[in-house]
Protein backbone atom coordinates (compact mmCIF):
# COMPACT_ATOMS: atom_id res chain seq x y z
CA UNK A 1 0.00 0.00 0.00
CA UNK A 2 1.32 3.60 -0.70
CA UNK A 3 -0.67 6.89 -0.03
CA UNK A 4 -0.27 10.47 -1.87
CA UNK A 5 -1.22 14.04 -1.27
CA UNK A 6 -4.58 14.57 -2.23
CA UNK A 7 -4.74 13.15 -5.91
CA UNK A 8 -7.47 13.54 -8.49
CA UNK A 9 -6.86 10.40 -10.16
CA UNK A 10 -4.25 7.34 -11.07
CA UNK A 11 -3.29 4.67 -13.38
CA UNK A 12 -1.57 1.79 -12.67
CA UNK A 13 1.67 1.35 -15.12
CA UNK A 14 0.93 -1.78 -16.84
CA UNK A 15 3.13 -4.98 -16.35
CA UNK A 16 0.96 -7.70 -16.31
CA UNK A 17 -1.94 -9.50 -16.35
CA UNK A 18 -4.95 -7.11 -15.18
CA UNK A 19 -6.50 -10.77 -14.12
CA UNK A 20 -3.76 -11.48 -11.96
CA UNK A 21 -4.22 -8.29 -9.59
CA UNK A 22 -7.32 -6.83 -7.41
CA UNK A 23 -7.52 -3.13 -6.73
CA UNK A 24 -9.21 -0.42 -4.90
CA UNK A 25 -8.47 3.15 -4.35
CA UNK A 26 -9.67 6.14 -2.41
CA UNK A 27 -9.87 9.20 -4.19
CA UNK A 28 -12.28 11.03 -1.76
CA UNK A 29 -9.65 11.63 0.90
CA UNK A 30 -8.41 15.01 -0.42
CA UNK A 31 -6.01 17.53 1.58
CA UNK A 32 -8.25 20.50 0.57
CA UNK A 33 -11.38 18.52 2.34
CA UNK A 34 -10.41 17.71 5.44
CA UNK A 35 -14.37 17.36 6.29
CA UNK A 36 -14.79 14.52 3.64
CA UNK A 37 -11.10 12.68 4.76
CA UNK A 38 -12.45 12.99 8.26
CA UNK A 39 -15.92 10.92 6.89
CA UNK A 40 -13.54 8.10 5.16
CA UNK A 41 -13.31 4.92 7.01
CA UNK A 42 -10.97 1.93 7.34
CA UNK A 43 -10.81 -0.33 4.85
CA UNK A 44 -12.60 -3.47 5.40
CA UNK A 45 -10.83 -5.80 3.34
CA UNK A 46 -7.32 -4.61 4.79
CA UNK A 47 -8.52 -5.25 8.38
CA UNK A 48 -9.75 -8.48 7.39
CA UNK A 49 -6.62 -9.69 5.57
CA UNK A 50 -3.70 -7.58 7.57
CA UNK A 51 -5.34 -7.17 10.76
CA UNK A 52 -1.76 -6.45 12.62
CA UNK A 53 -0.99 -4.03 10.18
CA UNK A 54 -4.52 -2.48 9.42
CA UNK A 55 -7.30 -1.66 12.07
CA UNK A 56 -10.07 0.61 12.09
CA UNK A 57 -7.87 3.53 13.11
CA UNK A 58 -6.46 3.50 9.75
CA UNK A 59 -9.13 5.64 7.70
CA UNK A 60 -6.14 7.88 6.22
CA UNK A 61 -7.19 11.04 6.92
CA UNK A 62 -5.93 13.76 4.48
CA UNK A 63 -4.46 10.71 2.44
CA UNK A 64 -5.67 9.01 -0.66
CA UNK A 65 -4.42 5.52 -0.56
CA UNK A 66 -4.16 2.66 -2.68
CA UNK A 67 -3.20 -1.38 -2.37
CA UNK A 68 -3.14 -4.02 -4.62
CA UNK A 69 -3.62 -7.79 -3.98
CA UNK A 70 -1.31 -10.26 -6.43
CA UNK A 71 -1.34 -14.14 -6.57
CA UNK A 72 1.76 -15.11 -6.66
CA UNK A 73 1.80 -17.30 -9.18
CA UNK A 74 5.27 -19.13 -9.85
CA UNK A 75 4.61 -19.85 -13.69
CA UNK A 76 4.13 -16.24 -14.16
CA UNK A 77 6.57 -14.72 -11.41
CA UNK A 78 9.24 -17.00 -11.21
CA UNK A 79 11.51 -14.30 -9.91
CA UNK A 80 9.09 -13.45 -7.09
CA UNK A 81 6.45 -10.55 -6.66
CA UNK A 82 7.67 -7.50 -9.52
CA UNK A 83 7.90 -3.89 -8.29
CA UNK A 84 5.15 -2.24 -8.45
CA UNK A 85 4.95 1.81 -9.89
CA UNK A 86 1.87 4.40 -9.67
CA UNK A 87 1.00 7.20 -11.66
CA UNK A 88 -0.60 9.35 -10.22
CA UNK A 89 -2.05 13.51 -9.92
CA UNK A 90 -1.07 14.94 -6.50
CA UNK A 91 -1.61 17.87 -4.59
CA UNK A 92 -4.23 20.74 -6.07
CA UNK A 93 -2.48 24.31 -6.62
CA UNK A 94 -4.30 27.61 -6.35
CA UNK A 95 -3.90 29.11 -9.80
CA UNK A 96 -3.68 33.86 -9.31
CA UNK A 97 -5.19 34.00 -12.98
CA UNK A 98 -8.18 31.92 -12.70
CA UNK A 99 -11.81 33.41 -12.10
CA UNK A 100 -11.49 32.04 -8.48
CA UNK A 101 -8.07 32.53 -7.23
CA UNK A 102 -8.26 30.34 -4.23
CA UNK A 103 -9.95 27.61 -5.72
CA UNK A 104 -7.48 24.90 -6.11
CA UNK A 105 -6.87 22.29 -8.98
CA UNK A 106 -4.65 19.82 -10.24
CA UNK A 107 -1.87 21.42 -12.63
CA UNK A 108 1.37 20.42 -13.33
CA UNK A 109 2.90 24.28 -13.76
CA UNK A 110 6.16 23.85 -12.15
CA UNK A 111 5.56 27.77 -11.49
CA UNK A 112 2.17 26.86 -9.72
CA UNK A 113 3.51 23.98 -7.91
CA UNK A 114 6.67 25.86 -6.22
CA UNK A 115 4.27 28.80 -5.25
CA UNK A 116 1.44 25.38 -3.48
CA UNK A 117 4.69 23.55 -2.17
CA UNK A 118 5.64 26.69 -0.25
CA UNK A 119 2.80 28.01 0.98
CA UNK A 120 1.61 23.95 2.37
CA UNK A 121 1.11 24.20 6.01
CA UNK A 122 2.98 20.60 6.79
CA UNK A 123 5.36 20.09 4.17
CA UNK A 124 5.95 23.56 2.57
CA UNK A 125 7.03 26.59 4.46
CA UNK A 126 3.51 28.10 4.99
CA UNK A 127 3.69 30.96 2.84
CA UNK A 128 0.14 32.12 2.21
CA UNK A 129 -0.29 32.21 -1.32
CA UNK A 130 -2.29 35.88 -1.04
CA UNK A 131 -0.46 37.45 1.45
CA UNK A 132 3.12 36.29 1.13
CA UNK A 133 3.71 35.94 -2.60
CA UNK A 134 4.30 38.35 -5.35
CA UNK A 135 1.27 37.23 -7.38
CA UNK A 136 1.66 39.13 -10.17
CA UNK A 137 4.87 37.77 -10.84
CA UNK A 138 3.61 34.04 -10.32
CA UNK A 139 0.98 35.10 -12.66
CA UNK A 140 3.59 35.73 -15.48
CA UNK A 141 5.91 32.68 -14.58
CA UNK A 142 2.99 30.40 -14.67
CA UNK A 143 2.22 32.11 -18.23
CA UNK A 144 5.58 31.31 -19.42
CA UNK A 145 5.54 27.74 -18.33
CA UNK A 146 2.27 27.40 -20.11
CA UNK A 147 3.58 28.79 -23.37
CA UNK A 148 3.38 25.85 -26.15
CA UNK A 149 6.64 26.17 -27.87
CA UNK A 150 7.34 24.24 -31.23
CA UNK A 151 9.51 21.40 -31.43
CA UNK A 152 11.53 20.23 -34.31
CA UNK A 153 10.24 17.33 -35.22
CA UNK A 154 6.68 18.68 -35.55
CA UNK A 155 3.85 19.51 -32.83
CA UNK A 156 4.54 21.63 -29.57
CA UNK A 157 4.63 21.09 -25.63
CA UNK A 158 4.40 23.23 -22.40
CA UNK A 159 7.61 25.48 -22.06
CA UNK A 160 7.72 23.77 -18.75
CA UNK A 161 6.28 21.61 -16.50
CA UNK A 162 6.80 19.98 -12.93
CA UNK A 163 6.26 15.86 -12.79
CA UNK A 164 8.01 13.89 -10.01
CA UNK A 165 7.34 13.30 -6.20
CA UNK A 166 9.25 13.67 -2.96
CA UNK A 167 9.02 12.12 0.07
CA UNK A 168 7.18 13.97 2.87
CA UNK A 169 10.20 13.90 5.77
CA UNK A 170 12.41 15.70 3.04
CA UNK A 171 13.49 18.86 4.15
CA UNK A 172 12.38 22.09 1.52
CA UNK A 173 15.95 22.79 1.29
CA UNK A 174 16.23 19.84 -0.18
CA UNK A 175 13.12 19.45 -2.21
CA UNK A 176 12.80 23.59 -4.08
CA UNK A 177 16.11 22.82 -5.89
CA UNK A 178 14.69 20.02 -7.53
CA UNK A 179 11.20 21.73 -8.29
CA UNK A 180 12.92 25.01 -9.68
CA UNK A 181 14.98 22.99 -11.87
CA UNK A 182 11.64 21.90 -14.04
CA UNK A 183 11.53 25.19 -14.50
CA UNK A 184 15.31 26.76 -14.10
CA UNK A 185 13.36 29.07 -11.90
CA UNK A 186 14.48 31.59 -9.35
CA UNK A 187 13.21 32.20 -6.30
CA UNK A 188 13.79 35.58 -4.25
CA UNK A 189 12.17 36.53 -1.50
CA UNK A 190 12.06 40.19 -0.99
CA UNK A 191 10.36 42.68 1.20
CA UNK A 192 8.50 39.71 2.47
CA UNK A 193 6.71 38.16 -0.27
CA UNK A 194 8.05 34.87 -2.22
CA UNK A 195 8.84 35.70 -6.20
CA UNK A 196 9.05 33.08 -8.54
CA UNK A 197 10.53 33.88 -11.86
CA UNK A 198 10.59 31.47 -14.99
CA UNK A 199 13.31 30.45 -16.80
CA UNK A 200 12.50 32.96 -19.54
CA UNK A 201 13.79 36.26 -21.00
CA UNK A 202 13.03 38.81 -18.64
CA UNK A 203 12.61 42.18 -20.01
CA UNK A 204 13.97 45.09 -18.17
CA UNK A 205 11.73 47.45 -16.39
CA UNK A 206 14.21 49.85 -15.11
CA UNK A 207 16.15 51.98 -17.41
CA UNK A 208 19.87 51.95 -17.63
CA UNK A 209 22.03 52.40 -14.81
CA UNK A 210 25.59 53.98 -14.91
CA UNK A 211 28.30 55.84 -13.27
CA UNK A 212 25.93 58.65 -11.59
CA UNK A 213 23.92 55.75 -9.47
CA UNK A 214 27.09 54.66 -8.33
CA UNK A 215 28.29 55.69 -4.62
CA UNK A 216 31.80 54.51 -5.39
CA UNK A 217 33.78 52.19 -7.76
CA UNK A 218 32.55 48.84 -8.80
CA UNK A 219 33.89 45.32 -9.48
CA UNK A 220 33.77 43.56 -12.73
CA UNK A 221 35.02 39.50 -12.49
CA UNK A 222 34.96 36.98 -14.69
CA UNK A 223 33.81 34.02 -12.92
CA UNK A 224 34.46 31.13 -15.28
CA UNK A 225 37.43 29.06 -13.92
CA UNK A 226 39.71 26.48 -15.85
CA UNK A 227 38.50 24.05 -12.79
CA UNK A 228 35.14 24.24 -12.77
CA UNK A 229 34.28 25.07 -16.95
CA UNK A 230 32.34 23.10 -18.85
CA UNK A 231 31.06 24.03 -22.80
CA UNK A 232 28.41 20.46 -23.21
CA UNK A 233 25.92 19.34 -20.21
CA UNK A 234 24.43 16.03 -19.70
CA UNK A 235 22.24 13.85 -17.12
CA UNK A 236 18.93 12.36 -16.69
CA UNK A 237 15.30 13.62 -16.84
CA UNK A 238 12.18 11.27 -15.50
CA UNK A 239 11.24 8.98 -19.10
CA UNK A 240 7.77 8.06 -18.84
CA UNK A 241 8.51 5.46 -21.25
CA UNK A 242 10.73 3.87 -19.22
CA UNK A 243 8.12 3.52 -16.21
CA UNK A 244 9.75 7.42 -15.07
CA UNK A 245 13.24 5.96 -14.24
CA UNK A 246 15.94 7.86 -15.14
CA UNK A 247 17.55 8.52 -18.61
CA UNK A 248 19.47 9.90 -20.66
CA UNK A 249 18.83 13.00 -22.58
CA UNK A 250 19.97 13.82 -25.65
CA UNK A 251 23.33 16.24 -24.95
CA UNK A 252 24.00 19.72 -25.02
CA UNK A 253 27.01 20.42 -27.27
CA UNK A 254 28.29 23.41 -28.91
CA UNK A 255 31.31 23.25 -31.15
CA UNK A 256 32.14 26.85 -30.57
CA UNK A 257 32.58 26.80 -26.40
CA UNK A 258 34.28 23.51 -26.74
CA UNK A 259 36.90 25.38 -29.58
CA UNK A 260 37.09 28.44 -26.87
CA UNK A 261 38.07 25.42 -24.09
CA UNK A 262 41.11 24.17 -26.36
CA UNK A 263 39.51 21.64 -28.15
CA UNK A 264 38.65 19.83 -24.89
CA UNK A 265 35.13 19.19 -24.70
CA UNK A 266 34.01 18.83 -20.76
CA UNK A 267 30.90 17.85 -19.58
CA UNK A 268 28.39 18.84 -16.36
CA UNK A 269 26.22 16.09 -15.30
CA UNK A 270 22.44 17.39 -14.21
CA UNK A 271 19.64 15.67 -13.41
CA UNK A 272 15.95 16.77 -13.72
CA UNK A 273 14.06 14.89 -11.31
CA UNK A 274 10.72 16.62 -11.94
CA UNK A 275 11.20 16.72 -15.76
CA UNK A 276 9.57 14.01 -17.66
CA UNK A 277 9.77 15.37 -21.54
CA UNK A 278 13.67 14.76 -22.91
CA UNK A 279 13.03 17.97 -25.10
CA UNK A 280 11.51 20.16 -21.70
CA UNK A 281 15.48 19.09 -20.37
CA UNK A 282 17.56 20.18 -23.23
CA UNK A 283 15.38 23.21 -23.21
CA UNK A 284 16.78 24.15 -19.57
CA UNK A 285 20.28 22.29 -20.03
CA UNK A 286 20.86 24.90 -23.00
CA UNK A 287 19.83 27.69 -20.35
CA UNK A 288 22.11 26.33 -18.02
CA UNK A 289 25.17 26.26 -20.55
CA UNK A 290 24.22 29.40 -22.08
CA UNK A 291 24.51 31.16 -18.74
CA UNK A 292 27.62 29.47 -17.11
CA UNK A 293 29.12 30.97 -20.42
CA UNK A 294 28.20 34.76 -19.88
CA UNK A 295 30.30 35.04 -16.72
CA UNK A 296 31.07 38.01 -16.27
CA UNK A 297 29.87 39.40 -12.24
CA UNK A 298 29.47 43.42 -11.85
CA UNK A 299 29.11 44.65 -8.16
CA UNK A 300 28.72 48.20 -7.12
CA UNK A 301 27.48 50.17 -4.70
CA UNK A 302 24.46 52.07 -5.69
CA UNK A 303 22.94 55.25 -4.34
CA UNK A 304 19.03 54.88 -3.43
CA UNK A 305 18.11 54.68 -7.34
CA UNK A 306 19.52 50.55 -6.40
CA UNK A 307 16.51 50.22 -4.10
CA UNK A 308 14.70 49.77 -7.49
CA UNK A 309 16.68 46.56 -8.15
CA UNK A 310 15.13 43.26 -6.78
CA UNK A 311 17.15 39.81 -7.18
CA UNK A 312 16.12 37.96 -10.04
CA UNK A 313 15.44 41.33 -12.30
CA UNK A 314 17.20 41.94 -15.64
CA UNK A 315 19.18 45.32 -14.99
CA UNK A 316 20.78 47.11 -18.26
CA UNK A 317 23.75 48.64 -17.46
CA UNK A 318 25.39 51.70 -19.74
CA UNK A 319 29.36 52.24 -19.83
CA UNK A 320 31.07 54.12 -22.42
CA UNK A 321 34.61 52.29 -21.18
CA UNK A 322 33.37 48.74 -22.13
CA UNK A 323 31.11 49.97 -24.78
CA UNK A 324 27.99 48.73 -23.03
CA UNK A 325 24.80 50.17 -23.85
CA UNK A 326 21.71 48.94 -21.96
CA UNK A 327 23.80 45.34 -21.33
CA UNK A 328 21.66 43.36 -19.60
CA UNK A 329 22.72 41.53 -16.11
CA UNK A 330 20.48 39.15 -14.07
CA UNK A 331 20.76 40.92 -10.21
CA UNK A 332 21.67 37.83 -8.57
CA UNK A 333 21.59 39.61 -4.70
CA UNK A 334 20.59 43.20 -3.71
CA UNK A 335 21.09 44.22 -0.01
CA UNK A 336 20.91 47.40 1.80
CA UNK A 337 24.18 47.91 3.38
CA UNK A 338 24.86 50.16 6.44
CA UNK A 339 27.96 52.47 6.14
CA UNK A 340 27.30 54.69 8.70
Amino acid sequence: AFAILGPASATFVDWADATLWQERSYWDALLAARDAAARQEADPNLMEHAPDLWTDKHRGRGRAYSYITLHNIPEIFPHGVPNMWRVGKGMKFADPRAVDPVAKTWTNNASLAIAGYLAHVDYGIAAPLETEHDLAALAAAANADDEEVPLQGGGTEKRYTANGCFRCDQPPADILPKLLSANVGKLVLSGGKWTIRSGVWQEPDLEPFSEKHFRAGFTLRNLLGAQNSFNAIKGTFRNPAKIYQPDDFPAITSTVYQADDGGERKFKDVAFDFTTSATQAQRAARIDLRKARQPLSFTAPFNLSGLLIQAGETVPLDDALFGWSAKPFEAVEAHLRDES
